[in-house]
């Protein structure tokens, strides 16, 4: 779908987006997967999902969900379609057995949780670095370690939002540092668009901690640590892929797992994932918007009202 979209010469206009998906086949496809730019998730997941009558799981996140969140919430609302963020985290077999142990209280009541994700950009990935394209660190990569801060604390929104940061000539979001405060805890993260960290993700309890080893957003392997006793490690494989098969980031055959999960979603008629509800993404970007307006990253189109209106059209018609 970002091939087709970027060979178009007004591929972040609405409209233009609308031109180019009238050519397409008009046939019932029953699951969508949407990756795409965040500027774009709203305006192309709504219009497949009404237009076309397909299952969507979105490429997280969706940019401002002050503005935006209203539209998938009505679809659900109406019960009409399944809608899930693509979280793929949550859908690995390591981050489903620390959410296990959680359940299960064997690190007693979670207090603090740490979490980091850097990928160091090269100069040419234009998404990153243009403020037009919803650009920075945050957006990219830094969803990973809020949903997991989300998840550990159980869904729950903290109740105070903190961010520092740096911004590039661009004006995007280099960095960031992130503080969460929980009614029982509190959260740390770390996000950078200029150097690679070990991306790890620690969460710490009244009994013990569960450490999800990097890269977090894709894990293969956890370690339990019980006070007094000796750390435990449980490794989860990766599926087997095909001789001499390719992948653009790493881990990428895992994203089998969600695909799955989806699945057996439709098989038993939900209309959204009990693993990723919708609300608790509607937690996650209220977070990230609440990080981005402490480092003063506004996007263009944020601010462009015929750009807002469009959006909102399409939650009225539904």
């Amino acid at each position: 779908m970002d091939r087709v979209l970027r060979n178009s010469p007004k591929h972040m206009e609405l409209r233009g987006f609308m031109r180019a998906t009238l050519s397409f086949p008009r046939i019932r496809m029953w699951t969508l997967f949407m990756s795409q730019l965040s500027i774009q998730a709203i305006e192309i997941t709504l219009y497949y999902a009404s237009e076309l009558e397909s299952t969507c799981w979105w490429r997280n996140p969706w940019l401002s969900t002050k503005n935006r969140q209203g539209g998938w919430l009505t679809l659900q609302k109406k019960n009409v379609f399944f809608l899930m963020e693509a979280m793929w985290t949550r859908f690995f077999p390591a981050v489903r057995r620390a959410q296990e142990l959680l359940s299960l209280g064997a690190i007693g009541t979670v207090r603090t949780v740490h979490s980091d994700f850097g990928l160091k950009y090269p100069p040419e990935t234009q998404r990153i670095w243009d403020l037009k394209l919803g650009g920075g660190a945050l957006l990219d990569i830094g969803v990973y370690p809020v949903a997991a801060a989300s998840w550990a604390f159980g869904g729950r929104a903290p109740v105070k939002v903190a961010c520092v940061g740096t911004r590039g000539p661009t004006k995007v979001d280099t960095s960031a540092a992130i503080s969460l405060q929980y009614e029982e805890g509190v959260a740390s993260i770390s996000v950078s668009g200029l150097v690679t960290t070990p991306g790890e993700t620690t969460i710490v309890g009244t009994n013990g901690s569960i450490r999800i080893h990097g890269p977090s957003h894709c894990p293969t392997k956890i370690t339990l640590t019980i006070a007094g006793k000796t750390p435990q490690d449980s490794e989860f494989p990766l599926p087997a892929t095909l001789p001499g098969q390719k992948f653009n980031f790493p881990h990428s055959q895992g994203l089998a797992y969600e695909a799955i999960a989806v699945q057996q979603c439709l098989a038993k008629g939900y209309l959204e994932c009990p693993e990723a509800p919708l609300l608790e993404s509607v937690e996650v970007m209220k977070i990230l918007d609440a990080a981005r307006a402490e480092l003063d990253v506004v996007y263009p189109c944020e601010q462009d009202v015929g750009f807002m209106r469009r959006a909102e059209s399409f939650v009225q018609a539904l």
